[in-house]
């Protein structure tokens, strides 16, 4: 597996949107079904790289497809051509809202209490 291949913990959970305990019974029952394995990270004793093994990247690579036919029937669809970038900016402020809330939790912060808004929160 090359190195670009594999990403650590706290990397996945951020690109995720999971918490870390949550990510971690998630990799230990993917681990158990054979599809990743945790790998030592060079120079660093305390964390692990995530790797899918030759039989995660296949069951990958033939979900991918099946993964994208129903992104596109179930939600692209239905998303005129001149919404798509009003409809992508969002997501992409509600996705960074959530890893900004995520953080903090983790971080042992408190959530925020703000009411949102209709003009990006």
């Amino acid at each position: 597996m090359a190195p670009a291949q594999r990403l650590t913990m706290t990397h996945l959970a951020t690109a995720l949107l999971f918490s870390k305990s949550g990510l971690t019974r998630l990799i230990d029952r993917m681990e158990e079904a054979g599809l990743v394995q945790r790998l030592a990270r060079p120079g660093d004793r305390r964390s692990l790289h995530i790797a899918l093994t030759d039989s995660g990247e296949q069951k990958f690579r033939k979900a991918l497809p099946i993964h994208l036919d129903h992104v596109k029937r179930h939600f692209a669809a239905h998303i005129e051509d001149d919404e798509a970038a009003a409809v992508e900016s969002a997501l992409v402020r509600m996705a960074n809202a959530v890893r900004r809330e995520s953080s903090l939790i983790q971080l042992g912060g408190q959530r925020g209490n703000r009411t949102p808004t209709a003009k990006g929160g």
